[in-house]
């Protein structure tokens, strides 16, 4: 099926479509949304609605940002996501980005169910993650962390 986008039209498949059963903070009333990897923007792909085409999330995942980026999800969301493994979710944090920096959501993580397709953006409690963290400052961090120079 074809689809609008932010992005342009994209072929996918029903297969494809996640959904949100509670919307995402701030756009509730979006449940439909498919992941789109445009070849210029990788490692950066844009979580798109298909219901309102304006609306399209740049999202990344976090390790590639933060490698010790490490969460806990609570069990009513494991349950809710039917998660058995790890490996049976996609986590992803959104950027924002603008003229002067990009800074990523490591506070609030898109988990999607790879099984099932149904996803939720979820606030992590007791952290020290942020809405806000700067984009190259948490590179330089990684590479801190990995012993580059």
């Amino acid at each position: 099926m074809n689809v609008t986008t932010k992005l342009g039209i994209s072929n996918i498949s029903e297969k494809e479509i996640i959904t949100f059963e509670y919307g995402m903070p701030g756009f509730e009333t979006l449940k439909k949304f498919v992941l789109l990897t445009p070849e210029e923007s990788k490692p950066i792909m844009w979580l798109a609605s298909i219901e309102n085409k304006e609306i399209a999330f740049p999202v990344i995942h976090p390790e590639l940002i933060r490698s010790d980026y490490s969460i806990t999800l609570p069990k009513d969301i494991v349950d809710y996501l039917e998660l058995k493994t790890s490996k049976d979710a996609l986590t992803l944090s959104i950027l924002t980005i603008n003229d002067t920096n990009t800074t990523i959501n490591l506070l609030a993580p898109i988990i999607i169910s790879l099984k099932n397709k149904l996803g939720i953006q979820l606030i992590i409690e007791n952290t020290n993650y942020t809405t806000k963290h700067d984009l190259k400052e948490e590179l330089k961090r990684t590479k801190v962390l990995k012993g580059a120079d």
